[in-house]
């Protein structure tokens, strides 16, 4: 009987100290500044991009050993009319088809992680451009340098797909493609 209950009170101290120590790797960090979306499409005149580099979030990592190891949450949001071209024209086509006065943000909200291959983390999760909201899953890079992490990817959605009608200038002689690529470079500090 005391050999049950020394057994007991061992794995009992194990698993508190497992639980602790999952606690205290578990990290809370913020979007900064420093970081950079871009949003790139076709026209039937030239390649164009927009970029943005203004916009807010927050994550709940898992980090040990300087890698992540696991994302608990993570949230970004950027208000569209921070996205610019260089010309205004361009811009305020772009914020009309977003749909910017009824809809001001694009955003992204983790569902969850469906894999993790050393610093690369195979995602899902909800993307609202244009007031839709649809699944996305796509990979991102992880890396954490003196202290921040750095998260980068990129992934390919369609005006169409999103309930968007491509731009058009010039009285429509001017026609963008419907294909859009996603790519951003974060970085967030610990909150």
């Amino acid at each position: 009987m005391i050999y049950l209950n020394n057994l007991f009170k061992k794995t009992l101290l194990a698993s508190l100290l497992f639980f602790v120590s999952t606690l205290s790797a578990q990290e809370i960090f913020k979007v900064t500044k420093s970081s950079n979306f871009e949003v790139a499409g076709t026209s039937s005149l030239h390649d164009w991009e927009m970029v943005s580099s203004s916009a807010d979030g927050k994550g709940t990592f898992i980090i040990n050993n300087g890698k992540v190891e696991n994302i608990k949450s993570l949230e970004v949001k950027l208000k569209s009319k921070t996205l610019k071209s260089g010309k205004s024209g361009m811009d305020e086509n772009a914020y009309k088809a977003l749909k910017v006065e009824e809809n001001p943000y694009i955003k992204f909200e983790l569902e969850r992680v469906i894999s993790i291959n050393d610093d690369v983390i195979r995602v899902k999760g909800d993307f609202t451009a244009g007031g839709t909201t649809k699944t996305e899953i796509f990979e991102i890079k992880t890396k954490i340098i003196d202290g921040k992490l750095k998260i980068s990817g990129s992934f390919d959605i369609t005006f169409k797909e999103y309930n968007m009608d491509p731009p058009t200038a010039l009285m429509g002689t001017v026609k963008t493609g419907n294909e859009l690529s996603i790519s951003f470079n974060t970085i967030f500090i610990n909150s």
